[in-house]
């Protein structure tokens, strides 16, 4: 059994990236065609969430039920549409328009790679994305309201983490997707950490069935925490596979139904519709700077 496991969680159907490190975890009440692959809705689940809690839906399941995935040494998460990339480059983010048997070339993926990461890295976490701050850019991105509950949760629960807390939300760089690759006793304490602060966020906030988007800033709260611990982050930047490109009623129909929506900001409501007008090249080959300085995505500032 292999010492690492890469869940890639699938809520719609798409390429199967798959292999002995590749896992592909469908989440919610969606399932592959024809495919014999895992489900967050067996065993001690809370896939019923999915809706709200997204792809932390799939990260409970890795948790409750590692020995049902061999009890791995290592543990990542990707997303059907979002990868890693195992080389270093200046850029955080590139985009490409399809998935195909060249996937792995195209992650610079190869074996024993990520066993060679971790003899000289605590962890695997996105490079990270420059903002004015994390938490300026989560107030014109989502409702605020749901950070600051999750600060005072922290600031109540696990004063700990507080330091690092401060530092991430005020800091101009942000980790999102919520992927990660982490050690098997790294990834339950940050399981334990993550679900304790989501369910009394849930119990409390105002908006239960809107989407928890807080649980990408409590991952990037948790990687800071560990880097002010002591531990090493190796930084990768991150593939993302683009949808078809919307056509413009369904673009217009998007904005109407964001604009519904009074916690969004008008930049995101219209969104859609500023992609449609984007000309293809210019989408394709986006590519995203790095707060990092150096090169080499193996060095942290």
């Amino acid at each position: 059994m292999s010492k690492t496991k890469i869940a890639v969680v699938y809520h719609k159907d798409a390429y199967l990236t798959q292999n002995e490190i590749f896992m592909p975890i469908c989440v919610g009440n969606f399932l592959l065609p024809d495919a014999n692959v895992f489900c967050d809705s067996i065993g001690d689940n809370i896939s019923s969430k999915n809706a709200t809690y997204n792809e932390m839906t799939a990260v409970y399941w890795l948790w409750k039920n590692y020995d049902k995935i061999g009890n791995p040494d290592y543990i990542g998460l990707n997303h059907y549409r979002r990868y890693f990339i195992f080389k270093g480059s200046k850029y955080a983010y590139f985009e490409d328009e399809t998935l195909d048997d060249m996937i792995f070339n195209k992650l610079s993926y190869k074996d024993g790679i990520i066993e060679d990461i971790f003899a000289r890295y605590d962890f695997v976490v996105p490079m990270p994305n420059k903002r004015k701050s994390v938490y300026y850019n989560y107030k014109i991105s989502h409702c605020i309201e749901d950070l600051d509950l999750a600060i005072d949760i922290i600031k109540k629960d696990y004063k700990q983490f507080v330091p690092a807390m401060e530092k991430y939300i005020n800091g101009n760089s942000a980790y999102y997707y919520n992927m990660f690759i982490l050690k098997k006793d790294d990834f339950f304490d940050y399981c334990s950490w993550i679900f304790d602060i989501m369910q009394q966020f849930e119990e409390k906030t105002k908006y239960p069935n809107e989407r928890y988007f807080i649980s990408e800033c409590l991952t990037g709260i948790y990687f800071t925490y560990m880097k002010l611990n002591g531990k090493n982050a190796a930084q990768l930047p991150v593939l993302f596979i683009k949808d078809k490109k919307l056509g413009f009623k369904q673009a217009r129909q998007m904005c109407k139904q964001n604009l519904k929506n009074k916690k969004m900001s008008k930049l995101y409501a219209y969104k859609p519709l500023i992609t449609y007008f984007t000309p293809n090249h210019l989408l394709l080959k986006r590519k995203r700077k790095s707060t990092l300085k150096k090169k080499d995505i193996f060095v942290e500032k």
